[in-house]
């Protein structure tokens, strides 16, 4: 994580640089980029008001699908909280 949050491991000019001003929407690239990944972990963990898909997947999976959808994939997306 440290690595990650590190500005000269950055590339400069490309799309999510820190100072390139890339613009998407006319919003910052790193933003929307940014608010991509959370819409779509907040949809992979079934959280409010995101979570309508979740008792179709339940209903319609068989048994033991529906156990590892319960027992695997919410607990990985969610870094097992």
């Amino acid at each position: 994580m440290r690595l990650m949050t590190d500005t000269r491991n950055f590339l400069p000019g490309s799309g999510l640089g820190l100072l390139d001003g890339t613009l998407i929407g006319g919003q910052a690239a790193r933003l929307v980029a940014f608010l991509g990944l959370v819409l779509g972990f907040l949809i992979k963990l079934a959280a409010v008001p995101f979570h309508s898909w979740l008792p179709d997947a339940h209903v319609e999976a068989p048994t033991p699908i529906s156990m590892v959808l319960a027992a695997v994939l919410l607990k990985v997306g969610g870094g097992m909280v």
